[in-house]
């Protein structure tokens, strides 16, 4: 666990880094589109990071939506200047359906908020040492 509260600190980092290259660009946006995460059930260990840059705490409503047509909400508060750093799994999701499993497929997460915000995204698998980033669009 030690382990990975060092890779979650580092990432954090660098999503810090990532948010202020980005907000001159894309910075009016309060959507984001998160393209792809692996299958949280399986190996991959996926992160999602929300950058809040107003000057005020708001809140975010997740979309999380599977290849196998399961779509799950969640909402999470982000602090003004803040993040919020989480595994996609961690994540308390509403199923929009009675027979929806988390994570039992890949997908990928919109993300609309009261705020003007960034992000960026990993998906490790610590098995085979695999890794991606990026920042969403």
């Amino acid at each position: 666990m030690k382990k990975f509260s060092i890779f979650i600190a580092i990432f954090a980092m660098l999503a810090m880094a990532t948010a202020s290259y980005i907000a001159g660009t894309k910075s009016d946006t309060k959507t984001r589109i998160y393209p792809y995460f692996g299958k949280g059930n399986g190996s991959f260990i996926n992160v999602i990071v929300i950058t809040n840059i107003s000057e005020t705490v708001g809140s975010a409503d997740l979309t999380l939506y599977e290849t196998d047509g399961d779509v799950f909400t969640a909402t999470v508060a982000v602090a003004a200047h803040g993040m919020y750093v989480s595994l996609l799994n961690s994540i308390v999701w509403t199923p929009t359906g009675s027979s929806a499993v988390m994570g039992d497929s890949r997908g990928y997460v919109m993300v609309s908020a009261n705020f003007t915000l960034n992000g960026v995204a990993m998906i490790t698998n610590p098995i085979t040492g695999e890794s991606i980033s990026y920042i969403p669009q």
